[in-house]
């Protein structure tokens, strides 16, 4: 039974952030970020497009201090007008600013914009196993990737992979290119 977006979002943010502080949380996003480290496609890349995470999020800290580790270059989301995005570099966590939704952008002025990285890290609330996302509610993201045709990858812990179809996919969904799960 499909559920309308809207209502499946709030049900899902509760959920989520019910399973926030657990401790079976922290253990899935160590695992989904060295899953993801590991993978062809982040060791053979440059540059990355990733969110620093909120805790309604998988945690991205590890696969950014990994990246600068390795000398990668590392690119944030920062909200433009007309519910688009571009990606600044950043260099460490410093300077960086909470947007309206809470999330960390970066907004010096001498920043390096790079909207085509080697991989991009799609948040999400939701996925099905075939890639498509349920989001945060902006569009931001299915915006971009239409775009950008790029190595779109994200990390889903156990409480985001839906087996059935729960809400409906519309034409300007964009579904991710590869999912990194727990399995």
């Amino acid at each position: 039974m499909l559920i309308n977006k809207n209502e499946f979002r709030k049900q899902q943010l509760a959920k989520l952030r019910d399973f926030s502080q657990s401790y079976q949380k922290l253990q899935e996003d160590q695992f989904l970020q060295e899953k993801l480290i590991a993978t062809s496609d982040f060791k053979n890349s440059v540059s990355i497009g990733i969110t620093i995470s909120t805790m309604d999020e998988i945690d991205t800290k590890l696969i950014i201090n990994t990246a600068w580790q390795f000398n990668k270059q590392v690119f944030i989301p920062r909200c433009l007008p007309g519910r688009r995005m571009e990606f600044t570099q950043i260099t460490d966590y410093n300077r960086l600013t909470k947007n309206k939704f809470g999330i960390l952008e970066n907004w010096q002025s001498q920043s390096t914009i790079n909207n085509e990285p080697d991989i991009i890290i799609v948040p999400g609330l939701a996925f099905k196993s075939d890639g498509y996302r349920l989001g945060f509610g902006g569009g931001y993201y299915d915006r971009f990737l239409a775009e950008h045709d790029l190595m779109s990858i994200s990390m889903v812990g156990s409480l985001r992979l839906i087996e059935q179809s729960c809400w409906p996919i519309n034409d300007y969904d964009i579904p991710v290119k590869k999912l990194i799960t727990i399995e």
